[in-house]
């Protein structure tokens, strides 16, 4: 089961370096087109920031960043695992040993 874990941190691992490069990209492209418009405009003229592109890449560059920092947080084992020990504590439970621990299905 150790192995599992291992293949899935390095799973989120890779999936969350992705998600920063790519958010990185799409702040960046919106920065870039934004200060080119805005060079392009002549006194008076209008010019379009592309906030909303910023906007969307800061928050997935957020997500793989906090994915990289904790990489546990989004797969959906750990969820899972938290659902258990939740229910555990609500019902006074103690927490069932690692071999009776099934992740809960939807």
């Amino acid at each position: 089961m150790s192995s599992k874990k291992s293949q899935d941190i390095k799973s989120e691992r890779k999936s969350s370096l992705i998600s920063l490069i790519i958010g990185a990209a799409l702040t960046a492209l919106g920065i870039i087109v934004s200060v080119a418009s805005y060079n392009n405009a002549g006194p008076g003229e209008t010019y379009t920031v592309y906030y909303g592109v910023v906007i969307f890449g800061v928050i997935i560059g957020g997500r793989g960043l906090i994915g990289l920092i904790a990489p546990r947080l989004f797969t959906k084992r750990a969820k899972d695992e938290a659902l258990v020990e939740d229910h555990a504590i609500a019902n006074d439970e103690e927490e069932p040993d690692q071999k009776d621990k099934k992740p809960i299905s939807f």
